[in-house]
């Protein structure tokens, strides 16, 4: 099966690449399996880590773990904005 822009784009993103590879392994599915719309749900999920509190990802966003973790965190956010809006157009 070939790889989807999105899937592609999805694991550009960290914290949305692990989350995918952990629930393929879950699964039993390979991650190229899984449709744009089942990505975006991850996406949406992995998002809400960034602003939820006591995660790791609102502590990075928040610039716990210095100033390059709040980059990449605040980084990830926008791509992950990015990839939902594609996916929702």
């Amino acid at each position: 099966m070939t790889t989807s822009k999105i899937l592609k784009a999805a694991l550009k993103i960290r914290e949305l690449q692990v989350t995918l590879q952990n629930i393929s392994a879950d699964d039993n599915r390979d991650t190229t399996n899984y449709t744009d719309k089942e990505i975006c749900a991850e996406a949406v999920y992995v998002r809400s880590l960034y602003s939820e509190s006591g995660t790791m990802c609102n502590e990075e966003l928040n610039g716990e773990y210095g100033v390059a973790e709040q980059r990449k965190a605040r980084k990830a956010v926008r791509d992950l904005n990015k990839l939902i809006a594609q996916v929702a157009a």
